[in-house]
């Protein structure tokens, strides 16, 4: 029987998966590269948001883990209050990742629909 630990990271596994996009990605296939309209470059991302390339699959979901982990991180400072260096430092280390997921996703979907943010 598995711990309350290892079952918990299993689902935040399996949630991070299927909100990146991991069950289209299987059961739809998509390309991973798309021609672009003049034909001479390939497209990494579809362009619009009613459907996405694998490896923008794969771009959400290392990009959702970093920011879960970053998250992680910020909680497990909270840990060392009497250790004031190490649980900056963790702090940090968890925020700059929170920021890079965040940065990342955002710089995703203004590529995808730029419409949208303008």
């Amino acid at each position: 029987m598995p711990s309350t630990t290892t079952l918990g990271y299993v689902l935040l596994i399996v949630g991070i998966f299927v909100i990146s996009g991991g069950i289209y990605d299987i059961l739809e296939h998509p390309p991973a590269f798309l021609p672009s309209s003049d034909g001479t470059t390939l497209l990494f991302y579809y362009p619009g948001i009613n459907a996405q390339t694998s490896t923008e699959g794969i771009q959400a979901f290392f990009l959702f883990a970093i920011g879960t982990i970053g998250g992680t991180l910020v909680l497990r400072s909270t840990r060392y209050t009497y250790k004031s260096r190490e649980s900056a430092i963790i702090l940090t280390v968890g925020l700059i990742m929170i920021l890079v997921g965040y940065m990342g996703c955002l710089s995703i979907l203004t590529t995808k629909a730029p419409a949208i943010w303008t």
